[in-house]
């Protein structure tokens, strides 16, 4: 509580205490008024969207089965570079995907033997 002095008469002569509740000591308010709890409710729910759509999204993207390499039997005259800008996926560079077809098969990029089979990633 805070005491607050008033004068004790008209003239202004002398003061005494006045105990009692000023705005800067009130009690708060028992609850919240319907525009903070519709906030809250609304932040909340967001909240629960955004988790739920980002497990389904995380989910489906990880069941995904890769798909199954192509596998292709080397011809006289064929070399990584002409596989690799035949099958590469869309997006990945012919360079990137002939390094990828290299590694995949242990198989040299300049050394290809007709009949050989390789396996080429998708």
């Amino acid at each position: 509580m805070s005491t607050i002095t008033a004068p004790l008469s008209p003239s202004g002569i002398g003061h005494a205490p006045i105990v009692g509740r000023n705005h800067r000591t009130a009690a708060p308010r028992a609850g919240m008024d319907v525009g903070h709890v519709l906030s809250w409710a609304l932040v909340a729910l967001l909240l629960v969207a955004g988790l739920l759509l980002s497990w389904l999204v995380g989910s489906s993207v990880a069941d995904e089965p890769a798909p199954a390499p192509v596998t292709v039997v080397v011809q006289s005259g064929d070399t990584v570079w002409e596989l690799a800008r035949a099958h590469a996926p869309a997006g990945v560079s012919v360079q990137d995907y002939a390094m990828v077809v290299v590694t995949h098969n242990g198989v040299s990029a300049t050394a290809l033997r007709p009949g050989s089979v390789l396996e080429l990633p998708q």
